[in-house]
């Protein structure tokens, strides 16, 4: 009975244990190249879908901003805009004209040497501008007033009194926010604005909503490498960082821009219709541009290992690439309808 126990008991032999050992290093080679090879394919999907997200953000963010240019809420001609309030020399502000109504856009085109530079950047624009790569300048108001004194002709509260005056909006007025304040036949730029200080009956009050937008060759910290869509807001009486609040200071704010480029679409025969675009208009030039093409080339902010990118991107009539490096890029592209003294004479 012992005997046949332990012949029962036999251990495996060395061929046995060696054909073990290769089926398990194959069945784990198998499976750490599946996780390489996953893990990869993660990596370089999270990528592309940052590049994505980047470039629509950004698209969406200028074409909305070009389609509210010269918005100055109801007044009939921005040359009726008055204003006591200063810009500090040398700032931000005074480099793009802040509270100057005319012109409402300014562009500087980085892609052509010494063309269509409208105006001289400031340092906060360019000291840490990627090169090659447009700026530029958009002036209006808010879309809504944020207060107006009204008489309540259509009995806007119900209460069936239609010769009352109506205040709406009054306590969200912040002193040391510039506001338009006026008519459709008169304005001026207030800083004072207050819910002790409200627009006069007739009158409403407009947030200015003023922005530089150009690229940055980093986005939090110099020498990341990251390219990125910068702006400047209007921060009290000056241009600068809304998120901070600090005045000269950029807001770097969609990471993986890496450029921007807008040509303009001039009507040259009055009929509202562009008939002609150029990457390099004079000041003369953007008081018929009747549209504009936008192009924003975005970048992943990490490259891929094993991959080349090859490609030439068209910015209109600009060439980008090949870059021959290891980042995916994808380019967008739309068309604009601007608000402009021609178009805006055809509904007057």
């Amino acid at each position: 009975m012992e005997g046949s126990t332990a012949a029962s008991q036999k251990g495996l032999t060395l061929i046995e244990l060696l054909i073990a050992l290769v089926l398990g290093m194959v069945v784990s080679a198998a499976i750490f190249t599946v996780f390489v090879s996953s893990s990869r394919s993660t990596r370089e999907d999270e990528q592309f879908r940052l590049v994505l997200e980047s470039g629509r953000y950004a698209m969406n963010v200028l074409r909305d901003e070009l389609r509210m240019v010269a918005f100055w809420g109801t007044l009939a001609s921005p040359a009726d805009v008055t204003t006591a309030l200063a810009v500090a020399s040398g700032s931000c502000a005074e480099a793009v004209g802040l509270f100057n109504p005319e012109p409402a856009l300014l562009f500087n085109n980085g892609h052509t040497t010494g063309a269509a530079q409208q105006f001289s950047p400031c340092s906060a624009m360019s000291s840490d501008q990627l090169s090659n790569t447009d700026i530029l300048i958009i002036k209006r108001v808010e879309g809504t007033p944020a207060a107006r004194t009204i008489t309540d002709r259509a009995d806007l509260d119900g209460d069936g009194d239609t010769a009352e005056t109506l205040q709406i909006g009054h306590d969200s007025l912040q002193v040391g926010v510039v506001y338009l304040s006026g008519t459709g036949t008169g304005g001026r730029f207030i800083s004072d604005a207050s819910a002790g200080n409200p627009p006069a009956l007739g009158e409403s009050d407009w947030r200015l909503a003023s922005r530089a937008y150009f690229i940055r060759d980093h986005f939090r910290q110099a020498g990341d490498g990251i390219p990125s869509l910068c702006r400047l807001s209007v921060v009290g009486v000056g241009l600068g960082n809304a998120e901070t609040n600090t005045q000269d200071q950029a807001e770097c704010f969609v990471p993986g821009i890496e450029d921007l480029h807008v040509e303009f679409g001039l009507d040259t025969d009055n009929n509202g219709i562009a008939d002609q675009y150029t990457a390099t208009p004079s000041a003369a030039d953007m008081e018929r541009a009747v549209s504009a093409h936008i192009y924003v080339l975005a970048r992943a902010r990490t490259s891929i290992a094993g991959y080349q990118n090859a490609k030439s991107y068209q910015l209109g009539s600009t060439t980008r690439g090949p870059f021959n490096d290891g980042f995916y890029r994808s380019l967008f592209t739309t068309t604009v309808a601007l608000r402009n003294p021609i178009n805006l004479a055809r509904f007057r």
